[in-house]
């Protein structure tokens, strides 16, 4: 998830003893304004923007691209399937890219006029790309080889429920088709919850809602921070995890019990941004700690801290087989070790 007007205000941060990789900061800051970051077979991807920072972990060779096939990027938020690349940007353009060869982009296609707005959510699965737009509704389409496919309607029982802010595919080869996962303002700034809709008939229509248990009652808006969210949820084997701002904690979720009880992961002191995991821990970007990344053991579920120095504005974060890949907003991709 991407957060224009917030991040720009709120340090995002990380902690403990990791090996940075050497960058170029002397770069203008408007290429180093990174957004989000996903790891593809040894490579991060970062959007940046206006620019996509392409890195291979093991060489730490770099590569940046303002344009693909003589296309300009615009790429706020990103999703990764199969050797697919899926950018979305503030000005509604949704764009697919081949990177069976990660470090070397090939534009398929793209669409216009994809509603998103204040925020952005991405994730795409399974032949199926969904995005979330803030105050404005998602969009789902099918996707092959050859590019976007078809548009998905929603059914009007599900169409209000939509685009706030983030969203998720739960990925699961024991279903024929993905579940989608969302947060949802439900009314106005009084309840807000994860929106859970089964697909069925080209069309999203059955929907279950998990309230989020803390933190919940009237909230005075602000932009630097808008009610109970941005919420930052992800899939970890059968579970989903989730946090928001009000909580300031970690929930674990089983979707496959019908009673989607939530339980306690982590009670923090810190508002959670961000987090990926490497299907062992869940690395966490946060708003109160400078240089810092934490880490979030789920055996024990103990916290430790990975340092750098290099950390300054941290709002996307992606990690695997060893590698943290940080998308920060002033030092654009962030490669750490641990």
């Amino acid at each position: 998830m991407s957060i224009k007007f917030i991040t720009a205000i709120f340090l995002l941060i990380i902690t403990g003893c990791a090996t940075p990789a050497k960058h170029d900061l002397k770069r203008p800051r408007s290429q180093r304004d990174c957004r989000n970051v996903k790891i593809i077979r040894k490579h991060a991807i970062a959007a940046c923007g206006n620019l996509l920072i392409i890195e291979n972990l093991l060489t730490r060779k770099r590569k940046e691209y303002s344009e693909i096939d003589s296309k300009l990027i615009e790429a706020d938020d990103i999703a990764i399937a199969g050797n697919f690349l899926f950018t979305i940007s503030m000005n509604d353009h949704l764009k697919m890219y081949d990177i069976l060869n990660p470090s070397e982009p090939v534009f398929i296609d793209d669409k216009e006029d994809v509603p998103v707005q204040l925020y952005t959510g991405i994730d795409a699965y399974n032949g199926l790309v969904v995005t979330s737009g803030g105050l404005k509704g998602s969009y789902i389409a099918r996707y092959t080889t050859k590019g976007f496919k078809q548009k998905l309607d929603l059914v009007s029982s599900v169409e209000g429920y939509f685009g706030r802010p983030d969203v998720l595919i739960w990925k699961s080869h024991k279903m024929r088709e993905p579940r989608l996962i969302h947060s949802v303002d439900v009314s106005l700034t009084y309840k807000w919850g994860i929106n859970i809709s089964e697909y069925g008939k080209d069309k999203y229509y059955t929907r279950r809602l998990l309230p989020l248990q803390s933190g919940l009652g009237p909230v005075t808006l602000a932009a630097y921070q808008p009610a109970n969210f941005p919420i930052t949820a992800l899939q970890v084997n059968n579970y989903l995890y989730y946090s928001h701002w009000k909580s300031k904690s970690i929930y674990k979720v089983n979707l496959n019990n019908k009673k989607l009880n939530e339980e306690l992961v982590y009670q923090s002191e810190f508002i959670v941004s961000h987090m990926a995991s490497d299907g062992k821990n869940i690395f966490i970007v946060n708003l109160d700690t400078r240089n810092l990344v934490y880490k979030l053991n789920l055996k024990n579920n103990k916290l430790t801290s990975l340092k750098s120095k290099l950390i300054q504005l941290p709002i996307g974060i992606a990690a695997k087989q060893g590698y943290i890949a940080i998308a920060d907003k002033l030092n654009g991709l962030v490669i750490l070790k641990y």
